[in-house]
């Protein structure tokens, strides 16, 4: 039997972001987002996400909570296997010499 874990959050527009609200908040309800905003969501429907930055703090409350890696640890992990396949410490400050210059 296939067992699907239903999501904690859906996404809301809310203070020029996108916020991670209680997935079974409904029209009406005052709820606090994931990052710790309040928001009042309205009564005639939920408006359409546009493209709202996403909130980071949100964004890292909800990837913990499914255990998924934060988007710092995917950004660090991706610099390290960059660097490594080219032989350079990561975040180097090393001049980058250029073919046919110098």
């Amino acid at each position: 039997m296939l067992v699907v874990e239903r999501e904690p959050y859906r996404w809301f527009p809310h203070a020029g972001g996108r916020h991670a609200i209680p997935i079974d908040a409904g029209p009406g309800d005052t709820v606090l987002t994931a990052c710790g905003e309040k928001a009042v969501l309205p009564r005639d429907g939920m408006p359409r996400l546009e493209h709202e930055p996403e909130c980071a703090e949100c964004d890292t409350r909800w990837r913990r909570q499914r255990g998924l890696p934060t988007r710092e640890e995917l950004l660090s992990g991706a610099i390290r296997r960059t660097c490594r396949a080219a032989g350079t410490a990561a975040l180097s400050r090393r001049p980058v010499r250029t073919a046919g210059v110098g």
